[in-house]
C-alpha cells in the first residue's frame, strides 16, 4: 500500500495522501507528541508534515523507506516549531508536563512523558524513534542523520537518565 500511495502522489494527490495519513498518521502524531509534549501542537505539526509531503513528494527516492522519510520531515517540523517557540514565547519545557497532556493518560504514562521532556532533544528523538516508533538502530540513524554508534550511545545515556529520573519520582 505504501509504495502505491507514494507512486500515486504524482497523479491523484488527494487519494494517495489520504492513504499515507491512514497508514502513518498515528505514528507521525505520536512522534510529534513526544517531541513537542503538547497534543494541540502535535496535531498541528502532524498536519504540517502531510502538507509538506504534498509539496516534497518528489524527494522520496525509495518508497520502501516512506516511514523514515515521513519521520525525517516530522523531526524537522518539530525542530522548526521548537525554535519558533524559543524566539517568540516562553519555551514549553517551562510548563509542567502534566499541564501539557490530556488528562486521560495513566499516572505512569504521565510520569514517563514528564521524564521524557527532561531529556535532551537528541536523547528524546532517539528514544522516541527506537522505542515508540519501533525503528531499528540503522533506521533511526538514517532519520536523524547520525551514525548507528551515536544512536546506540545516545540511547544508552537516555535510558540511564530516564531510569534515574523515574526512580526519583
Amino acid at each position: 500500500m505504501t509504495c502505491c500511495a507514494i507512486a500515486k502522489l504524482k497523479g491523484d494527490h488527494r487519494v494517495s495522501i489520504e492513504r499515507l495519513v491512514e497508514e502513518f498518521g498515528d505514528d507521525i502524531f505520536r512522534f510529534c507528541l513526544h517531541m513537542l509534549g503538547n497534543f494541540q501542537d502535535a496535531e498541528d505539526a502532524t498536519q504540517e508534515v502531510f502538507e509538506k509531503v504534498l509539496r516534497k513528494h518528489q524527494t522520496l527516492d525509495d518508497s520502501s523507506k516512506a516511514k523514515s522519510w515521513l519521520l525525517s520531515i516530522a523531526r524537522n517540523t518539530c525542530i522548526d516549531r521548537m525554535r519558533w517557540w524559543k524566539r517568540t514565547h516562553v519555551f514549553l519545557s517551562k510548563q509542567s508536563a502534566e499541564d501539557r497532556v490530556q488528562p486521560q493518560l495513566s499516572e505512569d504514562a504521565l510520569s514517563v512523558l514528564a521524564c521524557m521532556q527532561l531529556l535532551s532533544q537528541g536523547q528524546r528523538e532517539v528514544v522516541t524513534l527506537r522505542y515508540f516508533q519501533d525503528l531499528s538502530v540503522e533506521e533511526t540513524s538514517h532519520v536523524l542523520g547520525i551514525s548507528p554508534g551515536t544512536v546506540k550511545s545516545q540511547l544508552a545515556r537516555a535510558l540511564e537518565s530516564l531510569r534515574a529520573k523515574l526512580e526519583a519520582v
